[in-house]
């Protein structure tokens, strides 16, 4: 009875022992050693627990096949983790090494940011292979401070941080990012995520490629897209979407109390088109609105309603009396005199002024 059941450990151990260490490595190997030392060890020289087993052997088969199971189930899993592990490092050399190769082409310039550390890196490459490499320890913050990233473009870059801190896998932002030069340029940004073992993100891993020009024209395209084709201003409907959103965004302008909204409405303007003809009319319209947009700034909004109608957004106003300097430019450029064949017209308009907050808070009761 002895015999056999020596006979069965050894034939259940080896077995084992061979596929443990036709998986395992060289330190694998080594515990294998420890192990059979172990199973040597307990099945000849352990001793007997008192009343725990009746036979010796039994005890010392059983004990021995604990440990072999043992080492075998947790030198798998620690292998699973290295394979794990040694994968996503190859995973990150062969993305790093693809976006080098474009690199290298002159395409672009790969990004590599540390979400831990906080550190951003840049490779730029020419055709030549020249590399160039540029580190920005706290990142997060010195993007912003650096004024790295257009102040119209933060919101942009708080919601690509977001998805670095939260490991997104694979995602793509457009922004304007200050050059060499001190120009801000589009880039657009493709990154993937690469995550630890513990399934956080590690490794920001991306590519940036300057579209400055070809996003540059199709803003322009967009644009001429909502304007109107005869006065180039903004087309009614677009001017109402930018006067809400303009609206919406007023409370958080803390230095300015006030915005107003304009609309004028030329008198006469029929019986102009009906005795000097439409091509007379449109020059006239186009000379107004040309002579109103030099007078508002950049983030004023000026749309044409339809016909002789136009709509006007004041922004960052600080107090009425800004208001009332305006509608008497205003007024210097609709009382003109345009003379046509046979006939003269005095160009005079009527206006309405709503005051925001005053007389309303959204675009809709303004206008009424």
């Amino acid at each position: 009875v002895y015999t056999s059941k020596n006979s069965v450990a050894l034939l259940t151990a080896i077995p084992l022992l061979i596929l443990t260490m036709s998986y395992g490595d060289s330190h694998f190997t080594l515990l294998i050693s420890i192990c059979t030392v172990i199973f040597v060890a307990s099945h000849f020289f352990s001793p007997a627990l008192d009343g725990a087993y009746r036979n010796l052997d039994i005890y010392r088969f059983y004990s021995s096949l604990a440990v072999i199971f043992a080492v075998f189930f947790v030198n798998i899993v620690v292998r699973l983790i290295e394979d794990i592990q040694n994968g996503r490092r190859r995973q990150i050399e062969l993305e790093r090494n693809r976006l080098k190769n474009l690199v290298s082409l002159g395409i672009g310039r790969i990004i590599e940011y540390d979400v831990q550390k906080d550190v951003m890196m840049t490779v730029r490459g020419s055709a030549e292979y020249k590399r160039s490499e540029r580190f920005i320890d706290n990142f997060s913050a010195v993007a912003k401070q650096q004024r790295y990233i257009l102040y119209a473009d933060w919101k942009i870059f708080d919601a690509f941080m977001n998805d670095c801190k939260w490991g997104v896998p694979l995602f793509e932002y457009q922004m304007r990012l200050r050059d060499g030069n001190g120009d801000y340029k589009w880039y657009r940004i493709k990154a993937s995520s690469i995550l630890n073992e513990d399934g956080k993100p590690d490794k920001i891993i991306g590519f940036l490629e300057n579209i400055d020009e070809v996003k540059r024209m199709e803003l322009r395209q967009a644009d001429e897209d909502m304007r109107d084709p005869l006065t180039k201003l903004y087309k009614f409907d677009y001017a109402k979407t930018l006067i809400s959103k303009s609206l919406s965004n007023q409370t958080s302008r803390e230095n300015y109390k006030y915005a107003c909204i304009i609309t004028l409405d030329m008198d006469g303007f029929g019986l102009l088109n009906n005795r000097m003809g439409k091509s007379f009319g449109d020059e006239i319209l186009k000379n107004i609105a040309s002579e109103l947009d030099s007078i508002f700034y950049p983030s004023d909004v000026l749309g044409r309603v339809g016909g002789d109608e136009f709509v006007i957004l004041m922004e960052n106003i600080n107090s009425i009396s800004d208001i009332e300097k305006k509608i008497q430019e205003m007024q210097r450029v609709m009382n003109r005199t345009y003379v046509g064949e046979n006939m003269r017209y005095g160009s005079t308009a009527g206006m309405g002024i709503a005051v925001y907050p005053k007389d309303g808070t959204d675009v809709d009761t303004l206008l009424i």
